[in-house]
């Protein structure tokens, strides 16, 4: 079957120019809130809760978009978060726009403040690139909680798991956050392994890094994005507390042991991030620099903030 023309497509299906750039946008980047899909410059606040409203009640199929509600609780109102529904994939795969997708897993009260935050991350990363300043561009990013396999004990193919799941040479993984790849123009590629940490423990903070950057060194991280070994990789650490990356930055930089590791580790506060996602990270060592996120070391200095919390 040819691909459709766009207009023949929307009025089809009754759907409006900005109804299926929301389509598409569910199939990158999975569960979006309002504000996000505001962030991604898809019209304003009212225009797209109206499309949502209009997605989640399709008139011609069943509702192309799931809304789900979180709890008022100790929280506070949250932002209601919408993903695909199963008519919504089937629309995008038969008319072309994606090849295949899959239906998106559960999204829990608890997993609310990390996942939304990552999938904010993942979208001012792909604004900042692609405001042509830089040469780089997004080539693959993997998250977490979307999943491969069979979801069956009596299937014969393979268990469902993680796209992010990463094996070490000994049989043992992990599974990191996120896991991207970055292409330079030139053709040079990078990897990157994540981790956004929204908690205070100390003791899981250091057990992550360090799971990370063994990884980096054994080159699991590169083998899993399909990158050469000498084309190297480097994990990212995103901290929602800032006074808690403070801390975890000064007992690093005490550590004798840890200076193999420096070149391979860049950590940041969220609220930087959403100034400046390619200029605000810290790098181990330095308590004077900003790091740019790929071309090195910044003429910014250090913003003056208070680190407790």
């Amino acid at each position: 079957m040819p691909l459709c023309d766009f207009s023949d497509f929307f009025s089809f299906m009754n759907l409006s120019n900005q109804q299926f750039k929301i389509l598409k946008a569910f199939a990158t980047y999975r569960f979006l809130t309002a504000s996000q899909l505001v962030l991604l410059e898809l019209g304003h606040p009212g225009s797209i809760r109206r499309s949502l409203r209009s997605l989640a009640q399709h008139p011609q199929k069943a509702p192309l978009v799931k809304t789900k509600r979180f709890s008022v609780a100790r929280f506070g109102r949250r932002e209601y978060v919408h993903r695909l529904t199963p008519a919504g994939i089937q629309v995008l795969e038969e008319h072309r726009f994606y090849p295949t997708l899959r239906a998106p897993t559960s999204m829990y009260e608890a997993d609310y403040v990390h996942r939304t935050t990552m999938i904010t991350f993942r979208i001012l990363l792909d604004r900042a690139l692609g405001q042509g300043k830089t040469e780089w561009c997004t080539d693959e990013f993997l998250s977490y909680f979307e999943k491969t396999g069979a979801n069956h004990r009596k299937s014969k193919g393979e268990r469902m798991k993680s796209t992010t799941k990463v094996m070490f040479a000994d049989g043992s993984h992990f599974i990191p956050d996120g896991l991207f790849r970055l292409r330079h123009s030139a053709g040079t590629q990078i990897g990157f392994a994540f981790e956004l940490l929204c908690g205070r423990d100390r003791k899981r903070a250091l057990s992550q890094i360090y799971r990370n950057l063994n990884a980096i060194c054994e080159h699991a991280v590169a083998a899993k994005l399909g990158l050469p070994a000498h084309q190297g990789s480097a994990a990212l650490f995103v901290f929602l507390n800032r006074g808690h990356m403070e801390r975890i930055l000064f007992e690093l930089s005490n550590d004798a042991d840890f200076a193999l590791y420096r070149p391979y580790i860049l950590l940041a506060a969220v609220d930087d991030l959403e100034r400046d996602i390619l200029r605000y990270w810290r790098r181990v060592g330095d308590s004077t620099h900003l790091y740019h996120l790929l071309d090195g070391e910044t003429s910014n200095t250090l913003p003056t903030t208070d680190t407790e919390g």
